[in-house]
């Protein structure tokens, strides 16, 4: 009887318990045994997984491989994977030496592996899962920031931060769980260790550059003081091709070739063909014509050319013919319309000076041009449409709040609409990506501002622009890019835009975050005031924020609406009930457009600030002035 009893308890504590009642004496063995065998099993799990000599080995292992072998860049994640084993934490962060800049430049982040649900959401910096933004790692240390092992604290987390060796790199471990982790002889045996291995690495000279990178198109371009080679290297760029020709026609002739990423030989030879007659008859009359392998004239390109290069675009403009050349094949040979545009921009830069452009010299308003491809590229995602316009709206703005002349200001603002024009240099599929970027992508994406600023100066030769778009994303902290300038290091233009743009990413949110409430920015400004943007004009935007709140003309109404305070275009908005009407807010209409501008109804700073502002158990944010 009490056996069958027995079999129905599936619970072990019930049965346990079960037995207790029968007697004393079996229950508690009972359940000193449970104990025992939880016990030893939780400490078999944890020697498993954390026992110092077995990856320590490890680590030995890895280092007689790289002695034997090549190694590229994925080393680098392969042996921050075995600090793991030695401190848990958040995230790790490897620091190598920059013989350009003479700092220490990040090169390898890997964070904590997390389960999440649904859509994955990052932080501001896209370098961190959303929720732990309040870090972003800076992208370079300087050289004074070499210390020996000690636990620092950077806006309320700590970091462990080990150097690995003169001039051979940084440890930099985020909200270890054990604080003095790095007190430990065998953490400390383990940074000695990989200061040997990242020694052996860089006279391998293998470290960051495979081979397979070194021949990858589009890495790095050297911009000179050459206005039509910079002019070629931005083609080359923007169209993601491996070489470039340029032909400036006059009268069906070529009056002017210029040629980039040919290896010599090839250059050579295309030189001596006379004319490059070929290359202006196979275009015709059309704007825009693929030649491939399987094309009928594909034979008619220079055999020069058919020996490394199997597919080319062609482009006709009004000054001359564009030839993109291309190794492999194109998996989207359409060009978009905004790069079909700054392309023949650029050959228009090219043609300066010859027949053909002096033809045409009332199209030479170049800054009008590029603001009508940023509109076309801020209308690609519902999350961007209107950025252009906000930038330079709240620029002027916040210039005026603080007495900047007239004419800086313009230039200022002007700079501000043309900051992301650098874009245009980078793969879509880049600035459009959801999700966390890889390092590699995240530098990638730092390159917007070097190209963004060349483009000004090509193209507009305004040294402030060009200040202000190449320093917009550096922080008073010195955590920014691409330099990692101090304070007022910093351009007072680029500062102007740094703010500009953090409040815009806050109440637009993007496409891969959603926008957070009006009380929510307001906490997010005054917080990075000083660190992450500069104090000064962020207490200005707050001030002046606070003001037009308390203007009655604003008293029980939003401070405006839709394409008013985020510039969205009439395009959207014209298809909107709400659009233009007055005696009825737009969140109260059954259907509206919110959601062509990247946002719902519940997310709109418009409805957002309104209710911040007239709900009285909201608790307000004093701005000091």
């Amino acid at each position: 009887m009490i056996y069958e009893s027995i079999k129905k308890q599936e619970d072990p504590m019930k049965f346990i318990l079960f037995v207790g009642g029968q007697n004393k004496v079996l229950f508690f063995l009972a359940l000193a045994i449970f104990l025992l065998f939880a016990l030893v099993g939780l400490f078999l799990k944890n020697r498993a997984r954390k026992n110092p000599s077995d990856h320590f080995t490890q680590l030995e292992d890895q280092f007689e491989r790289i002695r034997r072998q090549d190694v590229g860049p994925e080393s680098l994640t392969e042996i921050l994977d075995l600090v793991k084993h030695y401190v848990e934490a958040d995230g790790y962060y490897l620091y190598l030496p920059d013989e350009n800049t003479g700092q220490y430049k990040l090169e390898c982040v890997l964070n904590k592996e997390e389960k999440i649900k649904g859509p994955l959401k990052v932080g501001y910096s896209r370098m961190l899962p959303y929720g732990r933004q309040d870090y972003d790692p800076p992208f370079v240390l300087p050289v004074e920031n070499f210390v020996a092992p000690s636990l620092i604290k950077e806006n309320r987390n700590y970091i462990i931060h080990v150097s690995l060796g003169d001039s051979i790199g940084i440890l930099r471990v985020l909200k270890p769980y054990k604080h003095h982790a790095f007190q430990e002889p065998s953490f400390q045996s383990m940074t000695e260790k990989l200061g040997e291995v990242l020694s052996e690495l860089s006279h391998k000279q293998d470290l960051l550059i495979s081979k397979s990178d070194m021949d990858e198109p589009n890495q790095n371009p050297v911009f000179t003081h050459d206005s039509n080679e910079n002019c070629m290297q931005l083609i080359k760029l923007s169209s993601e091709s491996d070489a470039v020709i340029y032909c400036s026609i006059t009268n069906h002739y070529c009056e002017h070739t210029w040629l980039t990423g040919f290896n010599p030989q090839t250059e050579s030879q295309l030189v001596k063909i006379e004319n490059l007659t070929v290359i202006i008859d196979s275009l015709a009359d059309v704007d825009v014509r693929l030649v491939d392998l399987k094309s009928n004239n594909f034979h008619q390109i220079p055999s020069c050319l058919r020996i490394s290069y199997s597919t080319y675009v062609f482009v006709r403009s009004e000054f001359g013919i564009l030839v993109l050349c291309y190794e492999d094949s194109l998996k989207n040979p359409d060009l978009q319309e905004y790069r079909l545009k700054f392309l023949k921009l650029l050959t228009m830069k090219l043609s300066e000076g010859t027949g053909t452009y002096k033809r045409i010299t009332e199209k030479q308003n170049y800054f009008r041009q590029l603001m009508e491809i940023v509109r076309l590229m801020d209308d690609i995602s519902p999350q961007t449409v209107g950025y252009s316009e906000l930038m330079s709206g709240y620029t002027e703005m916040l210039c005026k709040e603080i007495n900047v002349d007239s004419k800086t200001a313009v230039k200022y603002g002007r700079a501000a609409a043309l900051s992301n024009i650098g874009l245009v240099a980078l793969p879509e599929d880049l600035w459009n990506k959801e999700g966390v970027y890889s390092l590699k992508e995240y530098q990638s994406m730092q390159n917007h501002v070097l190209y963004g600023a060349q483009i000004i100066e090509t193209l507009l030769s305004d040294e402030i622009m060009e200040q202000c778009i190449r320093y917009h994303h550096e922080q008073p902290d010195g955590k920014g890019y691409p330099e990692g300038l101090h304070g007022e290091d910093i351009p007072e233009g680029a500062r102007i835009l740094r703010v500009v743009q953090y409040y815009i990413s806050l109440f637009k949110g993007r496409i891969y975050r959603k926008p957070l409430t009006f009380e929510r920015i307001i906490q997010e400004l005054k917080k990075q005031g000083g660190s992450g943007i500069d104090s000064v004009f962020a207490k200005a935007l707050l001030y002046w924020l606070e003001k037009k709140q308390s203007n009655p003309l604003y008293k029980g109404r939003p401070l405006g609406s839709c394409y008013e305070i985020r510039c969205v275009s009439e395009r959207i908005c014209k298809d909107c009930p709400a659009y233009k009407r007055t005696d009825q807010f737009c969140w109260e209409f059954e259907i509206n457009n919110c959601e062509a501008h990247g946002n719902s109804c519940s997310t709109c700073s418009v409805y957002t600030e309104y209710q911040y502002r007239n709900d009285k158990n909201v608790k307000k944010v004093v701005v000091e002035k």
